[in-house]
């Protein structure tokens, strides 16, 4: 179903009213599958394994990062690894609710925004004193919002202690 609505929309050129009224469906729900048609294979998998609905992917869907720390966490690995996590809860506890992965959605959303605004915090590049060489001064560049980010990929941040724990790690805030 995915699939057509996003073909409509890319090869026959219709908008969204257009695919809302032919289809009976509101323009929210054509604009979300749309999206839906472009998720990971497993992520799809789980929907027709029963695994996920439609309202378990809207919330976890709806989670964007806005700062460019796409080499810690995209937009896809959201997706997919709270998709995993519902899986693994249905296998665990009989099944998770919409409520409950909207709670989940909220707390990543949490972290995720605790993340982007230190990262924003801080400079691009920074120029640090090095040891004086032969009596002169030098210089180091230094990024600080790459070190940053490479510390919550290295430690996996999954939740606001682990951005905190990145955090600590990087020199800047250790001065």
């Amino acid at each position: 179903m995915w699939a057509e609505y996003a073909r409509l929309a890319t090869e026959e050129g219709w908008t969204q009213q257009r695919i809302a009224e032919a289809k009976g469906v509101s323009r929210q729900s054509v604009v979300n599958r749309i999206k839906y048609a472009a998720l990971a294979d497993e992520v799809k998998s789980l929907v027709s394994d029963g695994f996920l609905t439609e309202g378990h992917l809207e919330p976890i869907s709806a989670i964007c990062p806005t700062s460019d720390m796409s080499s810690w966490l995209t937009p896809a690995q959201i997706t997919l690894e709270l998709a995993q996590f519902i899986k693994y809860q249905a296998g665990k506890n009989g099944g998770k609710s919409v409520k409950a992965t909207r709670e989940d959605a909220k707390r990543w959303k949490e972290f995720i925004t605790y993340a982007e605004t230190t990262y924003n915090a801080l400079p691009t590049e920074t120029q640090l004193y090095d040891k004086a060489v032969n009596g002169q001064a030098t210089f180091k560049t230094y990024s600080p919002q790459a070190e940053f980010v490479q510390a919550l990929t290295d430690k996996k941040a999954r939740s606001l202690a682990g951005v905190k724990e990145a955090r600590a790690l990087c020199s800047t805030f250790s001065r």
